[in-house]
């Protein structure tokens, strides 16, 4: 090709690339003669998120993005809706659409990343068009001291903070590794208050601290550390006595379930969910004068001897922070986000927990020689339902309960038949799960029972267990995992690889019984007849868990042993990083009612032991 032709083609791809360019932006807003690169204007784009569709309008002057709107009204609002405010903010401060993902919220941050790489293409302008902008890198500080170090802002780590301030302790610092507060306590069902005052005014009577304690230690297969059941069944009533009273948790006047591991109804929780309560405990503690430090992550204790003297950490940029402290508590949480730390039998469970749960503190512990207990447990529930395969899912206990107690709503194997009373406590359906082909069952609905049970997963509180109606769709019309299918009965089974044939069986064994009145497989009380003309649906349920079990050996004052049982001087635990206190097992509600009950004293033996010297 000679010279002169290949300028003519380079020219007409300038012109057709300027065609293009001035057909994606509106022409009222671009004068014939404006140059490619100063384009003025709103530009929006839309990609799908962690709830539903976000869309981003970026506002455009030249080279400069000067305003950033972002909806996503579906994401959670703790957690994708703080996603959204800084990346909105970093990518007018920025100038661009490559801003930094937000740790824990990786859907809503891919979605967001996603349309506003659209918005920007519908503007004819590519990131190279966009201003460089020199960012102010002020440094951050790196070396504090304090007379009480919190590492972790869950839970228990929170009602540590505040515990000790209650004691008189000004000078306290809480890091967390994430951009916001909550931990696994964020993601809670509820908690225990066997003993609280709102206990008694709703009238719920019989409770006693030796009924929790026994409700606990049987919850625990007897497995549990009978002192740190002592400490929560004798003290779970005033501590929610003293977040009600004393810290502003809003509590609800009411409970939303009688789970059957409980003899007595102590379960409650909290008004806009569990969020509710680290966000509440986080204010109050910054009201009162306390130092919070987010996405600062501890790595190593600061040894004096054998003292902990504080904790080593790395700020957002990777900045090394030395704060030394005169007490530390650890309240890390678990590591069921870390797969290197899990035994087989958890790792094959669906994980539907907190992307922060990966361990950080049991390693710092260890690292120190601390004594670790309870290792490969983990709080193992039924009724997951895995999206992505292995450590990554969805969990509908509650939604299951209400529907199989008020429908004929039934569990069933690969093989098509029934293996458990379907409304028994989640412990018992989890050891009926596990022997199963694949350690998964399947929930078997006619259209009255698929309506009550998708209605209750699309308005789930938690984003844990929430299936909206939109991701219901999208897997019944997907292959692969999730299994979610429907058709007639014959049709929903073998597009879900159950035995068709033993199935109908089955439903037709199920209806005879109800029609007698009396279940002779499993001895189940709500019976309900399953409609044989109707559609079938047909969910996974397979194990999960949120939570682990395992961590370090503390006692009653909660602090920390080493492997020789000696108390490393200075170091407290609490919640989801101290092991023995639920045992191999957790009743519903315990995992927070611990959180914030070895939180509390924690505080106040870290407290007491500064004031007493």
């Amino acid at each position: 090709m000679n010279q002169k032709r290949r300028n003519f083609l380079t020219v007409l791809v300038i012109i057709l690339a300027m065609v293009i360019t001035a057909c994606q932006t509106k022409p009222v807003e671009q004068p014939a003669d404006t140059d490619i690169n100063t384009v003025s204007g709103d530009f929006t784009g839309s990609a799908s998120g962690f709830g539903g569709e976000i869309e981003v309008t970026l506002t455009i002057e030249g080279d400069r993005i000067i305003d950033a709107k972002i909806s996503g009204e579906k994401e959670t609002p703790d957690i994708g809706g703080r996603a959204i405010e800084r990346m909105a903010k970093e990518i007018v401060e920025k100038n661009t659409v490559e801003v930094d993902a937000f740790t824990g919220a990786t859907m809503t941050s891919k979605g967001v990343l996603e349309a506003a790489a659209k918005a920007l293409e519908k503007s004819g302008l590519t990131l190279a068009d966009l201003a460089k902008v020199e960012t102010n890198n002020t440094a951050s500080q790196t070396e504090y001291e304090t007379d009480i170090l919190v590492i972790g802002a869950g839970g228990a780590g929170l009602t540590a903070a505040n515990a000790a301030q209650e004691k008189g302790i000004k000078n306290i610092i809480v890091i967390e590794k994430m951009p916001y507060v909550g931990g696994a306590s964020a993601q809670a069902g509820g908690l225990v208050g066997g003993g609280s005052k709102l206990q008694k005014e709703l009238g719920l009577t019989g409770d006693s601290p030796d009924l929790i304690y026994e409700d606990i230690m049987r919850g625990g297969e007897y497995t549990n550390n009978p002192e740190l059941v002592r400490l929560m069944a004798d003290n779970m009533g005033e501590t929610l006595d003293w977040l009600i009273e004393d810290l502003n948790v809003p509590i609800y006047d009411r409970y939303p379930s009688d789970f059957p591991e409980h003899t007595v109804q102590r379960f409650f929780v909290v008004e806009g969910g569990s969020t509710g309560l680290t966000n509440t405990l986080a204010d109050e503690f910054v009201k009162k004068g306390g130092t919070l430090l987010l996405e600062t992550r501890a790595t190593d204790f600061i040894m004096d001897g054998k003292s902990v003297a504080g904790a080593k950490a790395l700020d957002k940029d990777g900045n090394e922070i030395s704060i030394k402290a005169k007490k530390t508590i650890l309240a890390t949480g678990g590591f069921g986000n870390n797969l290197d730390m899990l035994t087989a039998d958890i790792s094959n469970a669906v994980f539907y927990g907190v992307a922060s749960s990966t361990g950080d503190g049991h390693k710092m512990a260890e690292a120190i020689g601390a004594k670790m207990v309870f290792m490969e447990y983990a709080k193992m529930y039924p009724q997951g339902i895995s999206m992505e395969g292995t450590n990554a899912g969805r969990a509908d206990p509650t939604s299951c309960l209400t529907t199989t107690n008020n429908t004929g709503a039934i569990y069933v194997n690969k093989e098509g038949k029934r293996v458990v009373d379907e409304n028994l406590d989640f412990v018992s359906i989890k050891k009926a799960t596990i022997p199963q082909t694949d350690q998964m069952i399947f929930l078997v609905m006619d259209q009255t029972a698929f309506d009550m049970w998708s209605k209750l997963v699309n308005d789930y509180p938690s984003p844990a267990g929430r299936v909206t109606y939109e991701e219901q769709e999208k897997w019944f019309n997907s292959e692969g995992k999730p299994i979610f299918t429907r058709g007639t009965l014959k049709e929903a089974a073998e597009l879900a690889g159950i035995d068709a044939g033993i199935l109908a069986e089955t439903v037709a064994n199920w209806n005879k019984m109800v029609a007698s009145g009396k279940d002779t497989e499993f001895g189940r009380e709500e019976l309900y007849e399953l409609d044989t003309d109707s559609k079938f649906y047909i969910v996974e349920q397979r194990l999960r868990f949120a939570t682990t079990l395992g961590g370090v050996d503390v006692n009653t004052k909660l602090e920390v042993k080493d492997n020789s049982d000696t108390i490393i001087p200075n170091l407290y635990a609490a919640g989801e990083v101290v092991g023995g206190a639920n045992g191999i097992e957790a009743m519903p509600g315990c995992m927070l009612g611990w959180s914030v009950n070895s939180g509390r004293f924690a505080g106040y033996s870290a407290a007491e032991a500064l004031l007493s010297k």
